[in-house]
């Protein structure tokens, strides 16, 4: 048969679920085939990633089996990740216990089983705080005894899909991730549980019922893997001064995500004249931060300079963003406070597809006007524009630059002119 991850491989360990002694001798052993491959750099026993256990000990307690609960940890030091499945029956394990998904470990994924019509199967379990997602347990074709094939329902038939699930995610990492998880297996391991739940499909009914809110969907957990987890608001830094002048500019960055997102940036080939801060944070869940560049012309000639910074996420996702600083005796100010630019206000209006605009400048300068998505893509822009101390009002018609009509969201529209910007986040609500 094939499942969830058609070439993973199975190591088969059996016990008596209902014995701790006994599973705590079963993932013992899961810990030591992992240790020995990890010690014998692959010579030796088992590359295993994740753990499923379709077995549990119905209305059970964490406090009677805590060396059972306690193993989940020490597999999850190594970077093993383990699925639980619930129990088979109408209960909040939350209020009445189940072992082993009530256990309180971060290496452990709780599961419930769904229908092939996207609902809770009615015989299952669930748990607002103990229960991470829901995946397919209904009618599961599998083979059975006496080398047959049949269906069977129930949570044992849906944790192996999460299972799957993560092997195939480990599958489709790229190597940046891969030398991540070597260095730090327990927190990629973490990360994989995030992305895991961060990428279901969201259900009626079920930010209820589980951790996540969904359904398993493991193409979404790839995707968020193997593509950036961050977007910019620009694909190159570029800049003119003066020369023996200093000035700053900003980069907005947006997480992707809806979990903590910490990152740091780094220059392959540093140079003097470009400072940056802060070289690390931590980007909030489905939030944005700001980046300031500061570029310093002291002691440089006319001309061009560039260099490159990049981008790395805590999953090794690596981004990298062009940086250009042209030096030129006439051009430029030599204090880079948006002197030329007095305001920008946008208003969407709810009513018909349309965004208000006014520009207030300080001078008699040409300016552009651009419109980006939270990708960093431009999606529509207004060259030649010219303003006189006074506001220059437009609007925005919503749609790109070929014409189509782009969804209602957030964007970010800017202003430049000289070496001047600003910024502002916009709603378009139509």
């Amino acid at each position: 048969v094939c499942g969830v991850n058609w070439n993973g491989r199975v190591l088969p360990v059996a016990g008596a679920s209902l014995v701790e002694s006994e599973v705590v001798e079963a993932y013992a052993y899961v810990y030591a085939m992992r240790k020995l491959y990890d010690d014998s750099d692959g010579e030796k026993g088992a590359f295993v990633v994740v753990t499923n256990s379709s077995f549990g000990v119905d209305f059970g307690q964490p406090e009677d089996y805590p060396i059972w609960g306690a193993m989940y940890d020490s597999l999850g030091a190594l970077g093993i990740l383990n699925v639980g499945a619930t129990m088979n029956a109408p209960w909040d394990v939350d209020k009445f216990g189940d072992i082993p998904t009530t256990f309180p470990s971060d290496y452990l994924i709780g599961t419930t089983n769904t229908t092939y019509d996207d609902e809770k199967n009615y015989g299952a379990a669930w748990g607002k705080e103990s229960i991470d997602l829901g995946a397919p347990g209904k009618s599961i074709m599998s083979t059975r005894l006496s080398n047959s094939y049949g269906y069977k329902t129930g949570t044992s038939m849906s944790a192996p899909q999460v299972t799957g699930s993560i092997a195939l995610m480990y599958a489709a990492a790229d190597e940046s991730f891969t030398m991540r998880y070597y260095e730090d297996p327990a927190g990629m391991s973490r990360f994989i549980k995030a992305l895991l739940l961060d990428s279901v499909d969201s259900m009626p009914g079920f930010d209820t019922l589980c951790v996540s809110g969904g359904r398993l969907n493991v193409n979404n957990a790839i995707q968020l893997l193997i593509n950036p987890r961050i977007a910019f608001n620009l694909d190159t830094i570029e800049v003119v001064l003066e020369p023996d002048s200093t000035l700053t500019d900003t980069l907005l960055m947006s997480n992707l995500l809806g979990f903590g997102l910490p990152y740091d940036f780094d220059m392959p080939a540093p140079v003097s004249w470009l400072h940056y801060d802060p070289p690390f944070g931590l980007l909030l869940p489905e939030g944005t931060d700001t980046m300031v560049f500061t570029f310093d012309a002291a002691g440089l000639e006319n001309g061009l300079y560039e260099s490159e910074i990049r981008f790395t996420d805590i999953g090794g996702m690596q981004l990298s963003l062009p940086v250009v600083m042209r030096v030129s005796s006439g051009e430029g100010v030599t204090d880079y406070t948006n002197t030329e630019f007095a305001g920008l206000n946008v208003y969407p209006n709810p009513f018909i597809n349309k965004v208000n605009i006014e520009v207030e400048t300080t001078s008699r300068i040409e300016f552009e006007i651009s419109v980006y998505n939270l990708m960093g893509e431009l999606i529509w822009r207004k060259e030649n524009l010219s303003g006189t101390d006074v506001r220059l009002k437009l609007n925005w018609n919503g749609k790109d630059q070929h014409g189509i009509n782009v969804a209602a969201g957030v964007y970010l529209m800017k202003v430049r002119g000289g070496v001047s910007s600003l910024s502002r986040r916009l709603i378009k609500m139509q």
